[in-house]
């Protein structure tokens, strides 16, 4: 699916469904941009268990992976794969959440 595509489903699906942004730092000031600029609202921000400390990251406060609602939407926001796409994509199989990683 293309980035136009990605946002127009996006826009027509939250906020049925919450959207959460996985990872943070630049990834994440990034995807946050772009969903400011199509209208789309964010949920929040997670992270991996292992990784939680608390943390805040543009005004969210960031939450464990484990605590996302079911069914969410979760947009990846870091240039890494992997085992944690992998760990992910898991995740996505289970209908935890849907999984999408915009270019």
């Amino acid at each position: 699916m293309d980035e136009k595509e990605l946002f127009t489903y996006l826009s027509q699906s939250v906020p049925a469904k919450p959207l959460y942004i996985y990872g943070t730092g630049d990834g994440a000031d990034k995807v946050l941009q772009i969903l400011s600029h199509y209208g789309i609202a964010v949920t929040g921000i997670a992270v991996s268990d292992e990784r939680f400390s608390g943390q805040v990251c543009a005004d969210y406060t960031v939450i464990r992976l484990s605590d996302v609602t079911r069914g969410a939407i979760l947009l990846v926001a870091f240039g890494g794969g992997g085992e944690l796409l992998a760990k992910l994509r898991e995740g996505e199989a289970s209908g935890a959440y849907e999984v999408y990683v915009p270019d």
